[in-house]
């Protein structure tokens, strides 16, 4: 299944000089240009078919833009983008390693019960339909070795796919947070979630006013600083938000989340009538 999102690094993307250096015009050409280049993967090399794709931009601004891009190893007359590639990789060996795990966790779970033997006639007692029957699995199975339950699951999901983490151990460190934070908070999981994806949509905001940044959220996370802003690298004369106001940076999460979810929702229902089309 092609990811419908990717993670955006807004500390990385503002602080990348070519940025910089860009009108806002080429700006929004670029990020135009990168979203269809992660929906299609990759775009016209055509300064014309670019320019269609852009409403009619420019073609001194599509050109300096189209230097951001590089030619597509399968077809010359295509461009690709160097970072989305990487990222579209990531979560392709991410969403893999999870295939195979619940492939593992499934075979686990099946080789627990034993089949009775073809060659000779069973001897056990078959139950009656109102008696209940347990499987267990050996005694020295250990709970670590248990498959998480499908809502842990999928919030460890949710949580690592936006905040960028690919990476199993990664995933699992950042996890533990989410835990530890619902226990200790009296959260629900989601609640913890959402918290902590806040928070760093909140770091990345004001990256700017920051003396410096974590390179990854897994580093953010791991610092034990994530959910204290008044620890956070502060530039002279800069400071976190009075949290006697109201913090503008939750609503922005909770918008940018939103419209996340949606987009993911709209395009699995696009690709299932697609495939009823077909």
């Amino acid at each position: 299944m092609k990811a419908p999102a990717f993670q955006w690094y807004a500390a990385d993307y503002l602080a990348d000089e070519h940025v910089q250096l860009m009108t806002l015009e080429e700006e929004g050409i670029y990020v135009r240009l990168m979203s269809y280049c992660w929906r299609e993967g990759s775009i016209p090399a055509d300064i014309k078919a670019l320019s269609r794709l852009c409403k009619g931009a420019s073609p001194e601004a599509l050109a300096i833009v189209k230097d951001r891009f590089i030619e597509h190893p399968g077809d010359p007359n295509r461009l690709t983008h160097k970072r989305l590639q990487a990222e579209r990789e990531k979560q392709e060996s991410w969403r893999s390693k999870q295939s195979d795990n619940g492939k593992k966790s499934g075979e686990a779970r099946k080789s627990t019960i034993v089949e009775p033997s073809l060659n000779h006639r069973s001897t056990a007692v078959e139950p009656s339909p109102n008696s209940s029957i347990a499987f267990a699995s050996s005694s020295s199975s250990s709970k670590q070795e248990q498959p998480p339950s499908g809502d842990a699951s999928l919030n460890s999901r949710m949580l690592c796919e936006k905040v960028g983490c690919f990476d199993m151990r990664e995933q699992s460190a950042v996890t533990q947070v989410m835990d530890s934070y619902s226990r200790h908070s009296k959260k629900s999981l989601e609640e913890s979630r959402d918290y902590l994806i806040a928070q760093w949509v909140k770091y990345g905001a004001m990256s700017a006013r920051l003396t410096w940044v974590y390179g990854s959220a897994y580093k953010f996370f791991m610092s034990g600083k994530w959910d204290n802003p008044d620890a956070w690298p502060w530039k002279p004369g800069e400071s976190p938000p009075p949290k006697n106001k109201a913090d503008p940076m939750k609503a922005k999460a909770d918008k940018w989340l939103k419209e996340m979810e949606d987009a993911r929702i709209k395009s699995e229902r696009e690709r299932a009538e697609d495939a009823i089309r077909v």
